[in-house]
């Protein structure tokens, strides 16, 4: 029997990959929710009757482990009692932590975990110290851990992911792993290498999942892993870490189905225990090509910028008269370029970056701007027109995109922000919850950027077909997405406890979650956040229906988040007249569509196709690959068709199709041609 101990998430779909795929292996596997976590009494008592125990220490659970926290010490106390049960196998899965030289001493980070192992970890900032660990009698070990840690699952990723191009990538068996591993029969990375032999080269390459250790102080089984390990390929998959090759994907997870294996084999000792159950019918729907049953109006989408459209100072330029002329007219190049490309791939919508709460909001960060941003706007659109008109063609559709906290920088920090259950606060970023800031940030915004857009002079006509709300909070500098664990800040709470009749007057984040814990209303809360989330997208729906009755709506996020937030976000905004659209980096949707019709969120689903992906004719196929695999696609940054290629070392490189102009068009012309 396994059980995972989720501390920062409440969704089994999140893992139900690996669920399924740890069953076969042996495991009777039960999920335990944060909520469950923080609203059952005795878990000591119910999990140590468990053969094995993941905990899942979230980056929220690890920022907040401190003395002030109920819930932390809830979760260390119940992690020290079943770290010292003999024959028990403990598993450690930390989030993806940065790439470090290994002489780094990240192991020292996590030393209250390493301590309930009976290990005292080194303190020194380097772990080597004159070639020799600071702590020589667990010293394989801790260079073991802590080269895992070091050198994270996605750091050793050697193939395309949907972000990624393939790479040469650094490998975890060094000579001084492999040295040890050979003197330490003690310590194993799994899949263990003599049962690695099966397996491509490019799922090689990411091995270890986990560090196997035989724990001599209590005489129990620990395994270091990653969460990665455990979701990559789950709902909210990892665009750092999961393949865009399904054959590469089941690859890894026959991979997991080993490591599982092998775990079952240490603690039982006994073959008859394990199955042989392969893991092809676990994972058979994922790869397969959607069935385009509904007609999804955004099939071929394009997100991009009208940079080029700018107005520009030549006043107080440097530039000589001559070197002026020529940047007018590379400008006016380039402009006539774009409008060409976007006509010739036939595109039928198009996401600019328009941002109009950096203009309209109530603490709108450039509405001194106003009148130069229509300017280069209502260029754009006369540009978009006049090539319709004299070519007898259809203008694309256009989506207003907002980028919900453009606005959130000194002095206009949030009043009312993120708080999570551990106490962690999020200054940059607001309360999820706070109907006020989504009415100021889009619907108000929303309203003013519509009456503008029917001045002629800035739409020359084109309808607006709907709006893109960008919910990746960029240059936040505590976190660009909102978290399960959140939800927590003083207004949102208090709310709730009045609702439930359990009042408590305290100003500590932490009295309040313990408050919630003594009641047993966790569970019950997270089911009233999701409720309040459904009501403002609600809110947002309707609003934009009124301002925009047949316009589309479209979320954008990096992958497809399940937490209550986005649930009752999505569910509020969608309906089965008009899904919402969901624009994200994930390759699979279809295994997933059943989470979302359960849930009652109605949505179209379009996968990314970086540009950088296509660098010949043989690779014109990542097109259709991407937009087969989904109800639609997105290009991202179209833009940078008309721009100059930069050199590879540039970011933007990802973002450009390294083609000759003849090859470029005939990859537009190749885009319009597919159905």
């Amino acid at each position: 029997t396994l059980a995972l101990l989720d501390t920062t998430k409440r969704e089994e779909v999140v893992y139900q990959p690996f669920i399924n795929l740890a069953n076969t292996a042996g495991f009777q596997t039960r999920y335990v929710s944060m909520h469950e976590l923080m609203d059952t009494p005795d878990l000591i008592a119910t999990l140590s009757k468990y053969d094995a125990l993941f905990f899942l220490c979230g980056i929220e659970f690890l920022k907040g482990a401190n003395k002030f926290s109920q819930l932390s010490k809830k979760i260390l106390k119940l992690y020290g009692h079943y770290s010292k049960q003999k024959d028990k196998l403990v598993g450690l899965f930390f989030p993806m932590l940065k790439l470090e030289p290994e002489a780094v001493n990240v192991v020292r980070n996590f030393a209250p975990f390493f301590s309930k192992l009976g290990m005292q970890t080194p303190l020194a900032p380097r772990l080597l110290i004159n070639n020799q660990l600071t702590n020589t009698t667990f010293s394989d070990v801790f260079f073991a851990f802590n080269k895992f840690l070091t050198m994270p699952l996605e750091a050793r990723v050697s193939y395309h992911t949907s972000l990624k191009l393939p790479r040469k990538a650094p490998t975890f068996f060094s000579q001084r792993i492999k040295t040890i591993l050979e003197k330490n029969e003690f310590i194993q990375p799994l899949p263990s290498n003599k049962n690695t032999h099966s397996f491509m080269q490019k799922a090689k390459q990411t091995f270890p999942f986990g560090i196997y250790w035989l724990n001599p102080i209590h005489n129990n089984h620990i395994f270091l892993s990653s969460t990665t390990m455990l979701n990559f390929s789950g709902i909210e998959e990892s665009f750092r870490f999961c393949p865009t090759s399904f054959k590469i994907r089941k690859d890894l997870l026959k991979g997991i189905q080993q490591t599982m294996t092998e775990l079952a084999f240490s603690i039982h000792k006994n073959k008859s225990l394990l199955t042989t159950t392969s893991p092809q019918n676990i994972i058979k729907t994922f790869g397969h090509t959607i069935e385009k049953t509904r007609t999804n109006p955004l099939k071929k989408n394009a997100w991009m910028e009208i940079n080029i459209f700018e107005e520009v100072d030549y006043s107080s330029s440097k530039l000589t008269p001559e070197k002026i002329v020529k940047d007018k007219t590379d400008r006016l190049t380039r402009q006539e370029k774009l409008i060409k490309y976007i006509y010739d791939s036939g595109l039928d919508s198009l996401w600019i970056s328009m941002v109009p709460n950096v203009y309209y909001s109530p603490i709108a960060k450039h509405k001194d701007k106003e009148k130069k941003f229509l300017r280069s706007l209502g260029r754009f659109t006369k540009h978009l027109k006049r090539y319709a008109d004299r070519h007898s063609r259809q203008a694309p559709r256009i989506l207003v995109g907002f980028e919900i906290a453009d606005n959130l920088y000194e002095p206009n920090l949030p009043k009312h922000h993120a708080v999570d259950a551990y106490g962690n606060i999020y200054k940059d970023v607001p309360a999820p919850l706070s109907e006020s800031y989504w009415r100021n940030e889009i619907i108000t915004p929303l309203e003013k950027f519509v009456q503008v857009w029917q001045n002629d002079d800035v739409s020359h006509g084109i309808p607006l077909a709907g709006i893109v709300i960008d919910l990746e909070m960029y240059c936040r500098k505590t976190t660009g997405t909102f978290s399960t664990c959140m939800g927590f800040d003083k207004a949102t709470l208090d709310a709730f406890l009045r609702k439930e009749n359990l009042s408590f007057n305290t100003s500590s984040i932490h009295q309040s979650v313990a408050h919630l814990m003594k009641h047993q209303k966790a569970g019950r809360y997270f089911e009233y956040l999701e409720t309040e989330a459904q009501k403002i997208g609600n809110i947002i729906k309707t609003r934009c229906n009124a301002i925009l009755p047949q316009g589309e709506i479209v979320c954008y996020t990096p992958n497809i988040l399940v937490n209550w937030f986005y649930k009752g976000f999505f569910a509020g905004l969608s309906s089965q007249e008009k899904p919402l659209h969901l624009f994200t980096f994930n390759m699979e949707y279809q295994a997933f569509k059943p989470w979302f019709a359960k849930n009652n969120i109605q949505t179209y689903h379009s996968g990314v196709l970086l540009l950088s992906k296509v660098s010949n004719e043989k690779n014109f196929k990542w097109f259709d690959f991407v937009y087969n695999h989904g109800d639609g696609i997105w290009l991202n940054r179209f833009s940078r068709t008309a721009e100059p290629i930069h050199p590879k070392s540039n970011w933007i490189h990802i973002e450009q199709a390294p083609l000759t102009e003849r090859k470029k068009l005939k990859f537009l012309e190749h885009i319009k041609n597919i159905q």
